[in-house]
């Protein structure tokens, strides 16, 4: 499962199909707007978010939660998978109101 349908499993949106060929949910997808949308939150979320430069092969992302918190990278092959991770990563740290307003974005 990759990062974008383990956010979609977070958020628990319901899946709009069956892909026979794949074998596996199909979601609404996961549009540049909907990604807009999420780094927004993100934004709000970290203290600091950076691309990591020099490494064409992967998206790399340097987050940190606070001043005094500490620093993780999130590291997937694509963009979209990238953003989907540090939400991910922020699942546990969300308010019910935050969850809520992910999966309407994800939903659309």
């Amino acid at each position: 499962m990759n990062e974008v349908e383990k956010l979609m499993k977070n958020a628990e949106v319901e899946s709009i199909g069956f892909d026979t060929y794949k074998l596996e949910d199909e979601y609404p997808p996961f549009t540049a707007e909907k990604q807009l949308e999420l780094l927004k939150i993100c934004f709000e979320k970290y203290e600091r978010l950076e691309k990591v430069r020099g490494l064409k092969e992967r998206c790399i992302i340097y987050y940190r939660f606070d001043k005094n918190g500490y620093t993780e990278f999130v590291n997937c092959e694509t963009w979209e998978e990238t953003i989907a991770g540090l939400i991910n990563n922020l699942w546990q740290d969300l308010t019910d109101i935050e969850k809520v307003q992910i999966k309407e974005i994800l939903s659309e």
